[in-house]
């Protein structure tokens, strides 16, 4: 089984916004020793990035986890399932019983592939192009994510995000600006990688259109 490391994690920063100019040090980020591991399924990762972003919304806005357990968590559950599907099919032929698997294996998976298109859809976008900045893989080692705390007033202490804040202060002291009933600001950063992790639609609608087939081909069978 494969997974894939990402890393939520929290830093001691702190930085000072004159206009859009941002002041920034040397030191050591605070960690949070939080690590999240991600599966290599569409289910998985999109999940991910949906709490992700619900980070950063309030409990009216935020985003909708999709569904399917470990039914679509594991890939090789499905193969299985698939070709179960298939064997019944060719069963059938002698004994009609056969068919009710699948039917039903078809029926479960064509429910779960509408209903997560349906969320995805919904959603909409899972990235903030406000509190979520994309930076380069360098910038990132060994992560495709972090999370960050940015204290309103003082330096930045971590060598890391001095490039970072740099590349991003325009941002950065709009949020300090706008967060004026709070001591620190949100944010997360991530590479190209994390933008990945959203590509859900082909392997949803591949999973739509096997099973549907399988679905038509049971139908067909179990009439004859």
């Amino acid at each position: 089984m494969s997974y894939i490391q990402t890393q939520d994690l929290e830093a001691g920063v702190v930085a000072t916004a004159r206009n859009t100019r941002i002041e920034v040090g040397i030191g050591e980020p605070r960690r949070t020793g939080i690590t999240a591991w991600v599966r290599k399924t569409y289910l998985a990762k999109y999940n991910f990035c949906a709490k992700n972003r619900n980070h950063f919304l309030c409990d009216e806005g935020k985003k909708k986890m999709m569904r399917g357990g470990h039914l679509l968590l594991y890939r090789p559950v499905i193969l299985v399932l698939a070709i179960a599907s298939i064997v019944s099919c060719i069963l059938s032929r002698n004994t009609k019983g056969y068919v009710a698997v699948t039917i039903i294996i078809s029926l479960i998976y064509l429910l779960l592939s509408i209903y997560n298109l349906y969320i995805g859809g919904k959603n909409g976008s899972l990235l903030d192009s406000i509190h979520m900045l994309r930076v380069r893989s360098r910038d990132l080692p060994g992560s495709i994510n972090e999370f960050f705390k940015i204290p309103i007033h003082g330096r930045i202490q971590d060598q890391r995000l001095v490039g970072i804040v740099n590349e991003h202060n325009t941002i950065i002291a709009q949020l300090q600006a706008e967060s004026t009933h709070s001591s620190e600001i949100d944010i997360m950063v991530y590479e190209k990688a994390y933008e990945l992790y959203l590509n859900y639609k082909m392997e949803c609608i591949f999973h739509l259109i096997l099973f549907l087939i399988l679905l038509i081909t049971g139908i067909a069978l179990a009439s004859d």
